[in-house]
């Protein structure tokens, strides 16, 4: 049950025939009785910067090679800056909980989306776990 909720964010992006995929945007919900609303790490990208940074939001990952590094937990959050694009095949390790999902999400001021664009890919986003 909880390899479901590995990509609950993408569920809803469709990977278009040109392999682009816009992020979701992060959505704010009420927390569930006794839980705090965010209990994960968040990790922050913005392929638009010129050098690879720690993933924080001042020195986001630049590249979904970097994303592809780092393996996530239940209640972890991962947000594409918006208004920019990311080209290549986003693929993550690790899982959230039905409890605690991960999450993928954009962030800055712009009302423009993220971009994931496979580069050629049959699919920018593939979801590999069997239980979705």
């Amino acid at each position: 049950m909880a390899q479901r909720y590995r990509l609950l964010a993408l569920m809803a992006a469709v990977a278009l025939g040109s392999g682009a995929v816009a992020a979701a945007p992060a959505v704010a919900t009420a927390a569930p009785e006794g839980r705090t609303a965010h209990t994960g790490s968040t990790s922050y990208v913005d392929c638009s910067q010129p050098a690879a940074g720690t993933g924080t939001e001042r020195q986001p990952w630049n590249s979904l090679e970097q994303v592809a590094s780092h393996v996530f937990g239940p209640g972890d959050q991962l947000l594409f800056k918006r208004g920019t694009t990311c080209k290549g095949t986003l693929k993550t390790q690790g899982s959230g909980s039905e409890e605690e999902p991960f999450i993928i999400g954009g962030y800055s001021h712009s009302t423009a989306r993220a971009v994931l664009d496979g580069n050629g890919a049959y699919t920018a986003v593939p979801c590999t776990t069997s239980s979705m």
